[in-house]
């Protein structure tokens, strides 16, 4: 059975900043803490934390959402590529970010849980505020 992992942050800074910092592979790496690649294209390759994480870009809202495919190296051969997807919103803190990841294999749905906090959520919020 797959599922679906979400989580709703307020981030400080604009939704159209916080949209160009996920896309900028200097940046996105500046708040991970480790090498990215990625574009703000459609169909552009997307690889993160040494190639433990990667996907495509499936579509793009400029300024406000980041569709793309995501897998990592726990997922089988056989598990789907989950779909993410990254919405921006403004809010009177700054922004809103929305995250939806469907198709999550159960097995890992617990871990993701946890990780995108731990892993980009709460690192994201710690870069921002120390600029």
């Amino acid at each position: 059975m797959e599922t679906i992992v979400q989580h709703s942050v307020i981030l400080p800074g604009t939704p159209a900043a916080l949209y160009a910092m996920y896309l900028d592979p200097a940046q996105h790496a500046a708040f991970t803490g480790g090498p990215v690649t990625i574009a703000a294209a459609s169909g552009a390759v997307f690889e993160a934390f040494g190639g433990r994480i990667h996907g495509v870009i499936v579509h793009l809202t400029p300024g406000r959402q980041i569709v793309q495919t995501w897998r990592s190296f726990e997922w089988a051969p056989d598990d789907l590529d989950s779909l993410l997807v990254l919405s921006f919103w403004p809010d009177a803190g700054g922004t809103r970010l929305d995250l939806a990841q469907v198709n999550v294999p159960e097995r890992l749905c617990a871990t993701l849980q946890a990780n995108w906090p731990m892993r980009y959520l709460d690192p994201w919020r710690e870069y921002l505020a120390s600029r």
